[in-house]
């Protein structure tokens, strides 16, 4: 009886996670003969045995996906070809890794330390008993070492650790969790841990010397960290994308040094938890929210915060940023210690440190020890953040299990899974993404790989990560662009050397259509701190019409002149000013703000301050000159002008931390409001509104004279409550403009995009809103909505011809 052959072909994520083993052995177990192997980013399998064994083979390999069997694995497309071919002897080999370019690939994303390893690092039995690099097909570091494709040992950094006699037994051996384990290691034969502290210091007139204590004992190095960690020092820990500052939350003086050494004044700390149990003890945890924290990408998520650290840690936030280990290394700290604080290795806007020599400076020097390895991470990787957006039932909303999981930074167990386009693109492309928050793209055909997080291109340091982490992505993926798009802004430096430029706003909401899959008509409302119009002025509060590669602009809110160029980001205070001369331009009563700040100036016994009276007679009279003048529509500026005007935030010491602290017043003042009677609240939002109006075919909304209200009801109103008044306002006016638009152009679908849209209060009631009036209502949820998911958009925009 003759045998039935077959040739096939997997592609999607099929390496790094055990599939060749899982291959053989489900082979195996039917008495098939045959092999498999790893073919450039594919995998091949031939399989040869009876007709009915090889279906069932074929069968359960195309369940893979959805059973479960194989955690990590996803099949996109299974190629089956019956061959005439026989085989030697009754055998299933794991054979040589092949060269290949296949069309589509995939590369492996970095996965957290799995149970069963966790249970054979708590096992003293086990010969990998408190090892810290313990790892299987099915957890371990993947991307972040890899150098080439195929995954295999002598394409990742493991390859300078030649495997000992037990390890390449358990590397052969069926059913071992370790068979063809690429990241397979032990004590004996894998990567080893280092602690490294100042010892003491030596000074002479000629030169200054630092000497090291050294700890090559992982037993000891792991306890001196620990211990060092619990006196209240800061540590360098390399984890798997770069290294993380580790200090006990329970420390103000440690909390503060590092802030002082960092420079980060305000901006919270993410912290470590063992467990989801110990999240629970400081934390709101909702389902949604575990099933976060506890998924493959380990990701920092924002919760609720019901008890708290030392106040250093989350500074003025009412939330936590909490995360679970992801590796064997952190996950023995913790038992130890506690929580920890864990945040990215680097001093400020720069890229996450992956060098043991650029860490060692700064060793002795504002960080206490280190605790290092000697396996080499190529990509660097910071974690992943998360927030769960709860949308609130009211009359008539009826939106059961709709809360919104949004993704506020894509980078470590996410990077590099590609995402799918429902349009092909003709070409290999290259997206630039923008200068802030940078993050670019490459694609073919259908599939768009997104590059981790590399914060803002004004730091030469990160430009210089960027074009590396670009070579090192065109190499992975075999991809050479022919097509290159980037941002309308003349000025960003990511735009530079590409053909095709997309307007800014266009590509936030073209992200959203690009996840949906959106066709026909849409309305985008996009809303965020900045971006260059197709008028040369400075948009953020947008309406704009969209089909297919098209887009008409249909409304936005005021557009007003801001003083100060990029230093209004920072500079709330300057924005209100500017708003204000801009309100008393318009013929509003605002000479009394004028007057206060005019007082403010001078101190309780009546001296003037000269500088400070100076600078607003400065700042005015730019103003009226236009100097150093934008017009803008930026909604980011608006929620800034008012964190000011209420006196809750007056300076972005961190991106956005005006418009968090006006959203955190807002939760406070809307929990006020529910006291209130009926009556009076309806008076509230009838009076604290924005008007809008049709002008040369454009809808505008006076977000001017909101401001205007709000100072009017500064002295009789709590400044809490007046924040939610101004968020009401703002999703109200976003609501019916966006239904307006609608009926007139006859649109259904609305996509909602920019960072402002991480304001829980706006998107829920804006989302509520539009549901009320029968609207479908799309978010971005797999890349962010702010500056790190434009990339996808433009590449969307690439599908379509010029």
């Amino acid at each position: 009886m003759m045998n039935t052959v077959y040739k096939i072909i997997a592609s999607g994520l099929v390496q790094g996670i055990g599939f060749r083993p899982f291959v053989a052995e489900l082979a195996e177990s039917l008495n098939l003969a045959g092999q498999v192997k790893n073919l450039g980013g594919i995998v091949e399998i031939i399989v040869s045995g009876d007709k009915k064994a090889v279906d069932a083979f074929v069968q359960r390999l195309k369940c893979v996906s959805e059973t479960g069997e194989l955690p990590g694995c996803r099949i996109d497309e299974l190629d089956v070809e019956e061959i005439d071919e026989e085989f030697p002897d009754w055998k299933f080999h794991i054979v040589e890794s092949g060269n290949g370019r296949e069309v589509r690939r995939f590369l492996p994303v970095d996965l957290p330390t799995c149970d069963r390893c966790v249970a054979e690092m708590h096992d003293p039995s086990n010969r990998r008993y408190r090892y810290p690099f313990i790892s299987c097909t099915a957890c371990g570091p993947r991307f972040s070492i890899q150098k080439n494709v195929p995954y295999d040992r002598e394409t990742i950094t493991m390859d300078v650790f030649p495997m000992c006699d037990a390890c390449k037994k358990e590397y052969t051996e069926k059913g071992n969790i370790r068979r063809h384990a690429q990241t397979i290691a032990c004590k004996d034969c894998g990567p080893s841990l280092r602690y490294v502290a100042v010892k003491d210091a030596v000074k002479t007139e000629e030169d200054s010397m630092q000497h090291f204590l050294q700890i090559s004992d992982e037993k000891k190095a792991i306890s001196e960290a620990v211990q060092a960690l619990l006196q209240g020092k800061i540590g360098a820990i390399k984890d798997i994308g770069g290294y993380h500052f580790a200090f006990s939350p329970m420390n103000s003086q440690t909390a503060s040094r590092l802030r002082e050494f960092k420079n980060r004044d305000k901006k919270p700390f993410a912290v470590m938890f063992l467990n989801l149990d110990e999240v629970r003890e400081y934390c709101e945890v909702s389902e949604k929210e575990a099933a976060l924290l506890e998924s493959s990408a380990r990701p920092i998520v924002l919760l609720k915060k019901k008890k708290d650290f030392v106040p250093e840690i989350c500074g003025e936030s009412d939330r936590i940023g909490a995360l679970l280990p992801c590796n064997p290394l952190q996950i023995l700290l913790l038992e130890e210690t506690g929580p920890l604080v864990m945040t990215s290795g680097n001093r400020g806007g720069e890229p996450i440190i992956i060098s043991e020599e650029e860490m060692m400076q700064h060793i002795g020097k504002g960080i206490d020890f280190m605790l290092t390895h000697d396996r080499e991470i190529l990509t660097p990787l910071d974690d992943s953040i998360y927030q769960v957006t709860e949308i609130e039932h009211r009359g008539g909303c009826i939106l059961e299990n709709d809360d919104r999981i949004q993704l506020i930074r894509r980078a470590r167990g996410l990077v590099p899974e590609p995402i799918h386009l429902h349009r092909r693109l003709t070409k290999d492309t290259f997206a630039a993404g923008g200068d802030l928050k940078a993050v670019f793209a490459l694609g073919r055909d259908e599939l768009v790989y997104l590059s981790q997080y590399f914060g803002d291109l004004e730091d030469v340091r990160c430009m210089e990560s960027r074009e590396k982490g670009l070579r090192r992505m065109q190499q992975l993926l075999e991809i050479s662009p022919e097509i290159r798009v980037g941002d309308l802004h003349p000025a960003y430096v990511s735009a530079q050397n590409t053909q095709k430029k997309i307007q800014h706003h266009h590509a936030h909401v073209a992200s959203v259509i690009a996840e949906h899959g959106l066709e026909g008509k849409v309305l985008g409302v996009a809303c965020d701190g900045t971006g260059f119009g197709t008028d040369d002025t400075i948009w953020g509060s947008e309406f704009l019409l969209c089909e297919d590669e098209k887009m008409t602009r249909a409304g936005h809110f005021s557009a007003v002149k801001l003083v100060g160029g990029d230093a209004s980001a920072k500079q709330a205070d300057m924005t209100l000013y500017s708003y204000m001369l801009e309100a008393r331009e318009r013929g509003y009563d605002v000479e009394d703000f004028f007057k206060e700040c005019e007082k403010a100036c001078t101190d309780i016994q009546g001296n003037l301050d000269e500088a400070a009276m100076q600078k607003l007679k400065l700042q005015e009279m730019a103003w009226k000159q236009n100097i150093n003048t934008a017009i803008s529509s930026s909604m980011g500026r608006l929620f800034d002008a008012a964190a000011a005007l209420l006196d809750i935030c007056h300076y972005n010491s961190y991106e956005g931390e005006c418009a968090i602290l006006l959203e955190q017043a807002a939760h406070v003042g809307k929990a006020e409001m529910d006291s209130m009677s009926k009556t009076e609240v309806n008076m509230l939002q009838k009076i604290i509104k924005i008007v809008y109006v049709k002008i040369d075919n454009f809808w505008q909304a006076n977000s001017v004279k909101l401001l205007v209200d709000l100072y009017r009801f500064k002295k009789q109103y709590s400044k809490e409550v007046l924040a939610y008044l101004f968020h009401h306002a703002v999703a109200t006016v976003l609501v019916e403009m966006a239904d307006q638009i609608c009926e007139e152009e006859d649109v259904n679908q609305i996509a909602l995009s920019g960072g402002t849209f991480i304001n829980r209060i706006l998107l829920t009631e804006v989302i509520c809103g539009l549901y009320q009036r029968d609207r479908s209502v799309y978010t971005n949820e797999k890349v962010p909505c702010g500056d790190g998911g434009i990339a996808l958009g433009q590449m969307y925009l690439a599908t379509f011809p010029d």
